[in-house]
């Protein structure tokens, strides 16, 4: 099964917010290596899923931010 994903920088560039000072994960990235080992665990769902999938996990780590931008990302798979 083959798949593209066309994402725009800014979903890899969002932070960990401040107020998780407590944990390792304050004022990190989400980064690339995050969003990778989420499309990993759930390549074999569909593209609608995947996508999901990504941005649930990318608000999860950005907790009650805002978005300061838009989330552009796009998944697609071949049947």
């Amino acid at each position: 099964m083959s798949f593209v994903i066309c994402h725009l920088s800014l979903v890899s560039e969002y932070r960990a917010p401040p107020w998780r000072s407590l944990s390792s994960m304050a004022g990190e990235l989400y980064g690339m290596d995050q969003f990778w080992a989420v499309v990993s665990q759930h390549w074999q769902e569909s593209a609608e899923a995947i996508r999901e999938r990504v941005i649930q996990d990318l608000r999860e780590f950005m907790g009650e931010q805002k978005v300061s931008d838009d989330i552009t990302l796009v998944v697609m798979k071949q049947r």
